[in-house]
């Protein structure tokens, strides 16, 4: 089923909320969340799931056409990248059903050692509640199936809020949904401000929420809904390593890929690129071909053309925050360059250009409230930070660097050097480092997610170091079908 409420939230005050919550938004929610039933994950439930996730998989590969068409009008996408995003879909949705299998495998174990006496015991998984999702506008499809895909793989209930961007398909994933089988009663998807969904959060209390999206709105529903299991992917600033010892014959591809891991879609992806730090004997050669990259890039503007990458962010807010970041960026020692401007997309104020920013040296990977704030905060635009080492580093500087900058998701190292490159792996608390590759690099099966960190919050209050905080919920299918279950024991004689 789908709902949108979108206009309904205009206007409305806060104290207003619970009393003008759309009747058929939260009728439904609530006739969502009373559908849920506990069960056992075992193979007679896998077996009775797979056709489903199997037709599912068939209906939106169908549609491809139509979703990259709604996905690039709608949220003003190049419609390459949604193509990608309509095809990465398709191969969540098959991943999902692969992690179904494994998921149901009961586990065998010992306690013949016991104090207490022998015994063996099965494990097995079982669902533990209904989940209520959040989907951020930059990825809508795949991100929604990243977070309902394991939901109706283990038939659990669900309500999930699409971006207001995304309307059209949003409602065409729901009539997918219901064309593969699944029962129209088990789920909702809707459209709405974010105050209504707040809103229906607090009349109905799902006990699971997914939320993909901002630090400051994840940490605000974390605390507001302490008392819930709430999963979070807040973003980060990915950042890039790249050392002396690559052949120089390489930079210009290892430019190229740079540039589009930074400013595709206008940089709007948490695992975008956004720091980079070269040692001496390559930062030349490199900037200058990272320049003509983002030169010809930003000569692409038409988002039908499948050459286009690059895209307005997603709202005058958004532009805005990028040029305070680079306004700051230049009155703290920084220099911006981006190229000449190409014919503008009828002038949209928030189509901004590819942008290096280089950096002041930081000093000995420290932290203080004078330095530019795009060391501390995600900018989620078209930008690149460039920071030259004064000379190649050690694993204990490089590891001080992604922390300083906070590379929590993930980040890279280009090096010929193996051993350089697992030493900063080890040193380093990104949960991926990618060995010669882009750090916007993802397959939809691996594990994904960060840790929720308080360094800017300390580096404000003066306050040093990086304190971790944990993960704070995991991504990909069989993960996030672990962290919607729970392992039950049955303890045999």
């Amino acid at each position: 089923m789908f709902i949108d409420a979108a206009h309904t939230a205009t206007g409305r005050t806060r104290e207003s909320r619970h009393t003008d919550l759309d009747t058929a938004l939260l009728t439904s929610a609530r006739s969502v969340y009373g559908s849920f039933q506990a069960r056992c994950i075992d193979a007679q439930w896998v077996a009775s799931r797979r056709p489903r996730l199997q037709a599912l998989a068939r209906v939106v590969a169908e549609k491809e056409d139509t979703l990259v068409k709604l996905l690039s009008e709608e949220g003003h996408r190049p419609v390459s990248i949604c193509r990608t995003e309509a095809r990465r879909s398709v191969q969540t949705i098959q991943k999902t059903e692969e992690a179904l299998v494994r998921l149901a495998e009961p586990r065998a174990l010992d306690f013949s050692d016991a104090a207490q006496g022998a015994h063996a015991a099965m494990a097995q998984r079982f669902t533990c509640a209904p989940l209520f999702a959040i989907v951020p506008f930059n990825f809508p499809l795949n991100l929604a199936l990243h977070k309902i895909g394991p939901a109706l793989a283990l038939g659990i209930p669900f309500v999930c809020k699409g971006p207001v961007q995304n309307p059209k398909a949003m409602q065409l994933l729901a009539e997918c949904i219901e064309k593969a089988g699944f029962p129209t009663e088990s789920f909702l998807l809707f459209q709405s401000e974010p105050e209504t969904a707040e809103a229906l959060l607090e009349s109905v209390p799902f006990p699971l929420l997914s939320f993909t999206g901002s630090r400051r709105v994840g940490l605000h529903l974390k605390k507001k809904f302490w008392d819930r299991k709430v999963m979070l992917e807040l973003g980060s600033t990915a950042a890039v390593v790249l050392c002396d010892d690559v052949p120089r014959w390489e930079l210009e591809l290892i430019s190229q890929s740079l540039a589009r891991s930074a400013f595709a879609q206008g940089g709007q992806s948490c695992i975008s690129l956004q720091h980079l730090f070269l040692e001496p004997d390559v930062a030349g050669d490199l900037v200058s071909y990272l320049k003509d990259a983002a030169t010809r890039l930003a000569d692409r503007n038409d988002l039908a053309d499948e050459e286009t990458l690059c895209s307005p962010v997603v709202s005058l807010d958004a532009a805005e925050k990028v040029a305070s970041l680079l306004a700051d960026a230049t009155q703290k020692g920084a220099t911006v360059w981006s190229p000449p401007s190409p014919v503008a997309r009828n002038a949209d104020p928030r189509d901004i250009p590819p942008t290096l920013v280089f950096m002041p040296p930081l000093a000995e990977g420290t932290l203080h409230t004078g330095m530019p704030k795009l060391l501390l905060e995600e900018a989620f635009g078209p930008i690149v930070c460039i920071h030259r080492l004064a000379a190649a580093a050690d694993t204990k500087t490089l590891a001080a660097a992604l922390a300083t900058v906070d590379a929590n998701i993930h980040a890279s190292i280009y090096t010929y050097d193996s051993k350089r490159a697992k030493a900063l792996f080890e040193a380093s608390a990104c949960h991926a480092l990618l060995w010669n590759e882009v750090p916007s690099w993802r397959a939809d099966a691996m594990p994904y997610g960060g840790t929720l960190t308080r360094r800017a919050e300390a580096t404000l209050h003066g306050l040093a170091g990086s304190t971790h905080t944990g993960l704070v919920g995991g991504e990909g299918p069989l993960y996030a079908m672990r962290e919607y279950t729970w392992e039950r024991l049955f303890v045999l004689p």
